[in-house]
C-alpha cells in the first residue's frame, strides 16, 4: 500500500488550511447556526399564537361542555 500523499510531507510543509471537506462542514455549521437562530425567532412567535389559540380553545370547549350539560338535563 502506498502512503497517503498528505502524510508523506513533513509537518512543516503541510498546509494549515482545512481540506475541502472540512471547509464545507464549517460552512454548513454556520448555516445551521443561522437557521437555528431564525427558528428560535419563529418559535417565539408561534408560542404567542399558540397561547391565544389555547385560550380560544378552552373557552370554546367550556361552551360546548355547558351545552352538552343542558342537553343532558333536558332529557
Amino acid at each position: 500500500m502506498r502512503p497517503l500523499v498528505r502524510s508523506a510531507l513533513p509537518p512543516s510543509q503541510r498546509s494549515a488550511q482545512p481540506t475541502f471537506g472540512q471547509g464545507r462542514t464549517m460552512a454548513r455549521a454556520e448555516r445551521i447556526k443561522q437557521l437555528s437562530g431564525q427558528q428560535r425567532k419563529l418559535t417565539a412567535a408561534q408560542f404567542g399564537a399558540d397561547q391565544s389559540l389555547q385560550k380560544t380553545l378552552k373557552a370554546r370547549s367550556g361552551l360546548v361542555e355547558r351545552q352538552i350539560g343542558r342537553l343532558q338535563q333536558g332529557d
